[in-house]
């Protein structure tokens, strides 16, 4: 990773990155922690640059708002900011959410998820038996 052991934040104009600030304090947030020491495999390779590449795009759809744009409503998700927290073992990004409304919550996490897809892999139990079933096979001819 290119970020160094700290915390990075990026919160609206006004808004503090503490709990106790008034635009935060009735909400919550999303969380996504990163284990920085995963098992080294095909899966897992590139983990640390995926961080770099979720928090960017975090950062960028905090910027330019349009992301946490509620269509329907016609106004702006009650979205704080964001927050990195890099560390040696672990890492997290965290979206801070200024409500509790639980459909305004759900389209702000629906928007935070999107900006971690690099940090997101879904595999489904099929792919799961078929690289299972590979490393078999490759076990066996290689003893």
């Amino acid at each position: 990773s290119r970020l160094s052991y700290a915390d990075y934040s990026v919160f609206r104009d006004g808004v503090s990155p503490m709990w106790e600030d008034p635009e935060c304090a009735k909400g919550g947030r999303w969380i996504v922690a990163v284990d920085r020491f995963m098992r080294r495999d095909a899966r897992s390779e590139g983990q640390e640059e995926a961080l770099d590449e979720s928090w960017l795009n975090v950062v960028l759809s905090l910027i330019g708002g349009a992301a946490y744009h509620d269509e329907i409503r016609g106004e702006d998700l009650p979205v704080c900011g964001g927050v990195c927290s890099v560390r040696k073992y672990n890492c997290k990004i965290a979206l801070w959410v200024g409500t509790s409304e639980e459909g305004l919550l759900l389209k702000a996490g629906k928007q935070f998820r999107k900006s971690l897809k690099p940090l997101i892999d879904y595999m489904t139990n099929l792919d799961n038996n078929t690289s299972s079933e590979e490393e078999n096979s490759r076990r066996q001819h290689n003893s």
